[in-house]
């Protein structure tokens, strides 16, 4: 099934017994509010076959796409090729509903990416809609695929600058976009994404955190480092060593 430019939702897997419950609890939710509202979860082999289709001979987005070191970086990816071929509105899976979608969402000549404040400094990219092949979104990965060719796994905050809401908010500043949303709007006006961005380190430690894959690949990176720099002394002193 296809939804190209009607607005229709997208969500990326997580785990745990409680965000499982909390999703199939806004899952419901949101069938029984929004009925007309077609709603589509993405798995990653789908996923894998948008990147693959993305500027083929122009780009590799599907070897930068396997190559990332986290998930949640190939999630962050994923829900723009998925909005970007078929059009319509990404929202996390525990997104909250609160007020009918038709009184504050609606694509129109004028309007046709919609997107808010998560922060001050920040777009945020767990909820956001645009038609199909929209020049803001090529924009978004785009700076995916040049942050990612050029991806320091060191950097403290490598995960946010290259596919989340800092490389999100480039490539939105990059085409000019205008926000709609307000960060209030996000978070508990028009829907609630309270656990998602402000709860969930309080409330269940198990929540699928983005920091803890990046503190991995940080660590992987830093001991790869210390290994060829051990390899290097090595050699200077004509010694070999193994891992």
């Amino acid at each position: 099934m296809k939804f190209r430019d009607n607005p229709s939702s997208f969500g990326s897997r997580t785990n745990s017994a409680f965000t499982q419950k909390l999703i199939m609890k806004n899952h419901e939710k949101w069938q029984r509010m929004e009925p007309t509202l077609a709603r589509r979860i993405v798995l990653d082999d789908e996923c894998r076959d948008l990147a693959a289709m993305y500027h083929p001979n122009k780009t590799n987005l599907l070897q930068l796409y396997d190559s990332f070191p986290s998930n949640v970086m190939r999630a962050d990816t994923c829900r723009l090729l998925v909005i970007y071929f078929y059009g319509g509105i990404y929202m996390d899976l525990d997104v909250n509903y609160v007020r009918p979608i038709d009184q504050w969402f609606a694509f129109n000549a004028s309007s046709r990416i919609q997107f808010g404040h998560e922060t001050p400094d920040h777009f945020c990219n767990w909820f956001f809609g645009a038609t199909s092949f929209h020049p803001c979104i090529a924009s978004i990965i785009d700076v995916i695929i040049e942050r990612g060719q050029q991806m320091d796994e060191s950097y403290e905050h490598f995960v946010h600058q290259t596919t989340g809401p800092a490389a999100f908010t480039e490539g939105l500043r990059r085409c000019g976009g205008r926000p709609v949303f307000t960060r209030r709007d996000l978070l508990v006006g028009n829907i609630q994404h309270v656990y998602g961005s402000i709860n969930w380190k309080s409330v269940d430690k198990t929540y699928p955190s983005w920091t803890d894959a990046r503190d991995a690949a940080n660590k992987k990176a830093a001991e790869k480092k210390e290994y060829e720099k051990r390899v290097a002394e090595a050699a200077k002193k004509g010694h070999r060593i193994g891992k």
